[in-house]
This record gives structure tokens, C-alpha cells and sequence, in this order.
């Protein structure tokens, strides 16, 4: 999906989003199984999500934690 984003992303733009991250700390580790049961998405860790940003051609990925939620910025 995020070589999706990057591939319509004009030149020098960004991505920028929030998600739920299947590393997160207790006691945000319930949020993230809730989210699993719930058959809605699987959160990605975030060492993944940052290769895999890396892969989709991003040039820089910046990230800050709170909680269970990783907010991101990406750059083409």
C-alpha cells in the first residue's frame, strides 16, 4: 500500500498518518489485540512499517509514539 501513496504523491510531497503499531507498549497492547479480533486491520510493527516505507521509494520517514498509536510523515 505505501508504494501506492508514494507512486501518486506528486514530486516532493508527503505522506502523513496515523496507525495503530503491534509493538506498542502495555497497557496500549489491548487497543492493538481489540483491533485484531476485531478483524479490521493487523497493525504493522513499526521497525516494518519504516522498512517497508523505505522499500515504497520514501526518502525520509519521521515517526513519534504515543501510546499504541505511531504517527508518520513520509517524503518522496
Amino acid at each position: 500500500m505505501l508504494r501506492e501513496f508514494r507512486r501518486v504523491l506528486k514530486a516532493g510531497g508527503e505522506l502523513v498518518g496515523t496507525t495503530l503499531v503491534a509493538d506498542a507498549p502495555m497497557p496500549w497492547q489491548i487497543n492493538v489485540q481489540a483491533a485484531r479480533l476485531g478483524g479490521f486491520f493487523t497493525p504493522p510493527a513499526s521497525r516494518r512499517l519504516k522498512a517497508d516505507a523505505r522499500a515504497a521509494g520514501f526518502t525520509t520517514w519521521e515517526t513519534e509514539r504515543t501510546g499504541a498509536l505511531l504517527f508518520f510523515r513520509g517524503h518522496n
